[in-house]
């Protein structure tokens, strides 16, 4: 899950995982960044869910990346 969640935000990012059944996980993880196609700063987010077959092969799964213009206030992405 944090592999999916670095390569969505293209740098090492935390994530908050929480356990939603025996083999079942979910969580999220938000970042900043500079939008690709402006100079603007992002506020991004997106949930995660992974889940353990019985083979052992993990599934996971990321949904609900968001990113918008992050408020006047928000720390800056320089260097991200």
């Amino acid at each position: 899950m944090l592999a999916a969640a670095r390569d969505l935000a293209n740098r090492r990012v935390a994530i908050e995982i929480d356990r939603v059944g025996a083999v079942k996980f979910w969580g999220w993880s938000e970042w900043t960044r500079r939008s690709p196609s402006s100079d603007t700063v992002e506020s991004c987010y997106v949930e995660i869910t992974s889940k353990l077959s019985p083979t052992g092969i993990q599934h996971t799964e990321t949904r609900s990346l968001q990113c918008e213009e992050a408020p006047p206030s928000a720390p800056s992405a320089a260097g991200a």
